[in-house]
């Protein structure tokens, strides 16, 4: 069961806090997690009405009385994880009904991780995402969730910047911040939606698109005699190099998302 936001808790209302003063219950506004354990374990034991009063009965009911609502918000969340963001599988974004070999299914939906990281929740992340009312309608009717390439890497630009300023600065943290991930997000973000579809083909570097098209037409057993040729072969390794070359490149770029896989969250 997913409860839904609550504004309030009802052990925190004015009520629950006049019951306690009533009770003569001490209770500060802030305090460390070991003092607050002293508190509960204090005050259970010399108010053992209030105390289970206001810290559990209150509560207790607040989650009889939104039973209803909790229900609704949990099926809402399974429809939205189910048909809209799809929680359960990888984004590859690939034209359905074609067949994909698994490194290419692979490939794609690390990185279509990275795509909808970039452009849905790291755009949702700013105060600018507004989609108009027909768009929201629009999204709603097709199933899809809102999406902003644009916004989503302004904001990472302002957290790779953040996190160099913090760097300027000194500051000492005790964790690896997600910031410090932002720059390699934005790098490997760029590198998927502009620097890898716009490779030159092996083919055409190679010179041997312009040999397919030459023969276009003609019987298979020309083309396996030209293919037999020593510049025809030339061309094949050097084929096969810029292939080896792209695929060292992929491999790469995927284990350096894959190391950057904890950062992803929303």
């Amino acid at each position: 069961m997913n409860k839904s936001f609550r504004k309030g808790y009802w052990g925190h209302s004015k009520f629950a806090r006049y019951v306690q003063k009533k009770s003569g219950m001490e209770r500060s506004r802030s305090m460390t997690m070991p003092d607050w354990k002293v508190w509960h374990d204090t005050q259970k034991a010399e108010h053992p009405i209030a105390y289970w009063f206001t810290e559990e009965f209150l509560n207790d009911l607040q989650d009889v009385v939104l039973y209803p609502k909790d229900v609704l918000h949990t099926i809402k969340c399974y429809i939205r994880n189910r048909f809209i963001t799809q929680t359960h599988m990888l984004p590859t974004y690939l034209p359905a009904g074609e067949w994909y070999e698994y490194d290419t299914r692979l490939i794609e939906g690390l990185f279509g991780c990275l795509v909808q990281y970039v452009e849905q929740d790291c755009a949702h992340q700013s105060f600018k995402c507004r989609p108009s009312r027909w768009k929201s309608f629009l999204n709603f009717i097709t199933l899809t969730p809102h999406r902003d390439p644009q916004l989503g890497m302004h904001v990472l630009k302002q957290q790779a910047e953040f996190e160099v300023e913090q760097d300027e600065e000194q500051i000492v943290r005790k964790f690896p911040p997600a910031e410090s991930a932002a720059s390699q997000f934005l790098e490997l973000y760029t590198w998927w939606t502009v620097t890898r579809p716009n490779r030159p083909d092996p083919s055409d570097v190679s010179g041997l698109t312009a040999v397919y098209e030459k023969h276009a037409g003609k019987s298979i057993y020309d083309m396996f005699e030209d293919a037999g040729r020593e510049d025809t072969q030339a061309m094949h390794s050097h084929r096969a190099t810029l292939e080896k070359q792209y695929e060292e490149e992929d491999t790469e770029m995927m284990i350096k998302l894959i190391k950057l896989r904890h950062h992803l969250w929303n």
